[in-house]
């Protein structure tokens, strides 16, 4: 557990929204999403900081669930 979230309630909060009870892993890492698109995990932090990418901040970390990255690969132009 992070130290951030002893401290307030935002962080189980975030927890809740990007997982579900059936499924503990339904969330990706900056890592895995960068691999799936074929960019850096720089190029994906900055997607994610300009809101192209829905993410949440986890003890430090940015998470995108698994829904949020389909529905942004739905989206996408033709020529990306």
């Amino acid at each position: 557990m992070c130290r951030s979230m002893g401290k307030t309630n935002r962080g189980l909060n975030t927890l809740r929204k990007i997982m579900k009870p059936e499924n503990e892993r339904n969330f990706l890492s900056v890592h895995e999403v960068a691999a799936a698109l074929g960019r850096s995990t720089r190029t994906v932090q900055r997607m994610i900081k300009s809101n192209v990418i829905k993410a949440y901040r986890l003890c430090g970390s940015w998470v995108i669930s698994r829904e949020d990255f389909q529905s942004f690969l739905n989206n996408l132009p033709s020529n990306y």
